[in-house]
C-alpha cells in the first residue's frame, strides 16, 4: 500500500478510536483522582521499546515463570481467548497450573470448586454466585476459561472482592487479590499461577508489586513473574508508525513484560460500546409486547462504517443512508420479515439458514442489514455489501448456476475486503485449514451439518487446485465443475462464502503491499457484469491480479 493510502487508513482508524473512547468516557463519567493516577501508572508502562517477538517467546516466558499476569479487557472476547492459547501450550509441556480469576468473588470459592468438580452445573453456578450482579460481563466469553479448566482438571482461584467491603478501591482490591495469590504460591510453589485480571491491574506497579511484597513478607522469592498485556492502544500505534502492526502478534515492552496484539484499538473499544449498548437495548425492550426490530444505535454505527469504507476507497457517499440494522435479539425477525413482503418466498429458506448459523446478511429489497452478532466484523462486511449493491445493483435472477456461483463468490470477496479495512486482524480459512478439516473427518460417519462442511472443504480445495494450475501451470480456459456448481444450497453458500473470503483476504494483502491500487478496487465495487464473460471471467482476472506479481488490473 502506498504511504499516502496507509496514512489515510491509520488516520481514519485513529479518528474512530477517539470517537469510541469519548463515548465510553462520557458514559462512565469523570475519573476520580485516584483512578486517574492508577490509569496513568498503567500508561507509563507503555509503549517502552515495543520490540516485536514471536508468540513462542511469550509462551516460553510464561512457561518459565512462577506467576503470569494476563491483562483482561472484559468486553473483548479475544481478550478472554488469547491467554488460553498460551496456557494450553504450557499445559502440554507438563506444567501444573492454577487459574486465578477476577470473575469470581472470594466468598464464592466453594461454589466454584463444586462446579469444577462437576457437582454444580453452569446454570447453577451462575445463579448461586449471582453472576449478572457480581460481574455482569458476557458469560459466553468467560465460559471458555471455566470449561477449559474443568476439562483439564485445573484448579481455579477466586480473586475478586465484594465492593461493599472494599468500596471498590482499586488498591485494596489489588492487596486482597495479592494475598490470595501469595498464599496459593506458598501452598504449591511448583505450579504456574495464571492470573486473569483487568488490564489496568496488571501494570507492574499495581497487582504484581503487591504480590511481590506479600511473598517477600513470607520470606519467599518474588520477581519470578511475567506480565502479558493485551492490545494496548499505544503499542498498536507505535507498531503502525513502523508499518509492523499487520504481522506482529506480540511485543516485548520491557524485561518480563509483553503485550499481545490480537485486535485493533477500534475493535477493542467498540466491544465495550457494543456491550454497553446491549444492556441499554434490553432495558428498552423490557415489558413491551412487540419489541423494536430495528436498532437506531446500531444503524448509526453501521452508517459510520459505511462512510469510513467509502472514504478509504474514495467511493461516493451520497444516498448511502437508506438502510436499517437488525440483530439476533429480534427473536421474531424471520416471521416479521416473511409477513413484510420484503423477501421472495423462495429466498426465505436461505436467510433462515443464515440466521440459524448466526450469519449476517444484507437484504437488498428491504435495504435491511441483519447482524447475526454484534461484532464489528459482521457489521463491516454487511456494510460493504450494502455499498456494493448501491453502486453496482443486484442481479436478482442469475442466468445459470455458473454465473450464480462466481457472482456470489465475488460478492463475498468484496464484503470480506471491506471488513478487513475496518479490522485488519480478521482472518479466514485458507488451504491448510481446509486440508486439515478434510483429513480430520476422513472415513468418519458425520451428521448432516458436518457432512455439508466436509463437502464445502473438498469443493474449496478442488477449486483452489484449479486456480493454482491456472496461474502456475499455464492452464487457460475456465473450469467446468458441473456438480460443484449445482450443490445443495448450504454447500453452495459455504463454498462461495469460503472462496470469496480467501480472495478478499488476498486482495487486502495485495492492497497493503501496494500491488493493488484503491482505484482498481473501486472498479470491482462498481462491476455490473454487463457483457464479456460474466463473473467467472472477472473472478479469474482478479485471482491473477491479486496473486501474480506484476499483473495488470482487470
Amino acid at each position: 500500500m502506498s504511504s499516502r493510502a496507509r496514512d489515510r487508513l491509520i488516520e481514519i482508524q485513529r479518528r474512530m478510536v477517539e470517537e469510541a473512547k469519548t463515548e465510553i468516557f462520557e458514559a462512565l463519567g469523570p475519573m476520580s483522582p485516584a483512578l486517574r493516577e492508577y490509569y496513568e501508572r498503567y500508561q507509563s508502562t507503555l509503549p517502552g521499546r515495543a520490540r516485536p517477538v514471536p508468540r513462542a517467546t511469550v509462551i516460553e516466558a510464561v512457561g518459565a515463570a512462577k506467576i503470569a499476569y494476563f491483562g483482561d479487557y472484559h468486553t473483548l472476547r479475544e481478550s478472554q481467548k488469547a491467554p488460553l492459547r498460551i496456557l494450553e501450550a504450557v499445559r502440554r509441556e507438563g506444567r501444573s497450573l492454577i487459574l486465578a480469576t477476577e470473575v469470581i468473588r472470594i466468598d464464592d470459592q466453594e461454589a466454584l470448586d463444586r462446579h469444577l468438580a462437576g457437582d454444580l452445573s453452569e446454570a447453577e453456578l451462575l445463579a448461586e454466585i449471582e453472576y449478572d450482579r457480581t460481574w455482569g460481563f458476557s458469560w459466553r466469553n468467560y465460559a471458555l476459561q471455566f470449561a477449559w479448566a474443568r476439562e483439564h482438571g485445573i484448579p481455579m482461584l477466586a480473586l475478586n472482592s465484594d465492593p461493599d467491603v472494599v468500596r471498590d478501591t482499586l488498591g485494596t482490591r489489588d492487596a486482597i487479590a495479592a494475598m490470595r495469590i501469595a498464599e496459593a504460591h506458598e501452598r504449591d510453589p511448583d505450579a504456574l499461577i495464571a492470573v486473569l485480571f483487568g488490564d489496568l491491574h496488571v501494570a507492574p506497579a499495581h497487582l504484581p508489586r503487591r504480590v511481590d511484597e506479600f511473598l517477600s513478607a513470607r520470606g519467599l522469592e518474588g520477581g519470578a513473574s511475567v506480565i502479558v498485556m493485551q492490545n494496548a492502544e499505544s503499542v498498536y500505534w507505535h507498531l503502525a508508525e513502523r508499518e509492523l502492526e499487520q504481522a506482529t502478534q506480540a511485543v516485548e515492552v520491557d524485561d518480563g513484560i509483553y503485550c499481545l496484539v490480537n485486535s485493533t484499538p477500534l475493535v477493542k473499544f467498540q466491544s465495550y460500546l457494543n456491550w454497553e449498548m446491549n444492556l441499554d437495548e434490553l432495558e428498552e425492550s423490557r415489558g413491551l409486547d412487540e419489541p423494536e426490530i430495528s436498532s437506531s444505535v446500531m444503524t448509526d454505527q453501521v452508517h459510520e462504517i459505511v462512510r469510513t469504507i467509502c472514504r478509504f476507497f474514495e467511493l461516493p457517499e451520497e444516498g448511502l443512508e437508506d438502510f436499517t440494522v437488525h440483530t439476533n435479539r429480534d427473536l421474531d425477525f424471520l416471521d416479521r420479515l416473511e409477513r413484510s413482503g420484503l423477501i421472495e418466498p423462495g429466498d426465505l429458506a436461505e436467510f433462515r439458514a443464515q440466521v440459524e448459523e448466526d450469519e449476517s446478511f444484507f437484504l437488498v429489497d428491504g435495504r435491511l442489514i441483519y447482524l447475526g452478532n454484534l461484532s464489528i466484523d459482521h457489521a463491516a462486511e454487511e456494510a460493504t455489501h450494502y455499498i456494493n449493491t448501491k453502486l453496482a445493483g443486484h442481479v436478482r435472477t442469475p442466468p445459470d448456476p455458473v454465473f450464480d456461483f462466481y457472482y456470489r463468490t465475488l460478492k463475498e470477496a468484496i464484503g470480506f475486503l471491506g471488513s478487513k479495512i475496518i479490522h485488519h486482524k480478521r482472518s479466514c480459512y485458507h488451504r491448510a485449514e481446509f486440508e486439515g478439516l478434510v483429513e480430520e473427518t476422513r472415513g468418519r460417519r458425520l451428521d448432516e451439518r458436518m457432512t455439508q462442511i466436509r463437502q464445502v472443504a473438498r469443493d474449496v480445495l478442488t477449486h483452489l487446485d484449479y486456480e493454482d494450475r491456472y496461474l502456475h501451470a499455464g492452464v487457460r480456459g475456465y473450469p467446468r465443475f458441473r456438480s460443484l456448481y449445482r450443490r445443495d444450497l448450504p454447500v453452495h453458500i459455504g463454498t462461495t462464502h469460503s472462496l470469496g473470503y480467501i480472495l478478499g483476504d488476498q486482495l487486502h494483502a495485495a492492497l497493503m503491499e501496494g500491488r493493488v491500487r484503491r482505484s482498481d478496487v473501486r472498479m470491482l465495487f462498481e462491476e455490473r457484469f454487463e457483457g464479456g464473460g460474466g463473473p467467472r471471467e472477472v473472478y479469474f482476472d482478479w485471482i491473477e491480479y491479486a496473486r501474480r506479481p506484476g499483473s495488470s488490473p482487470p
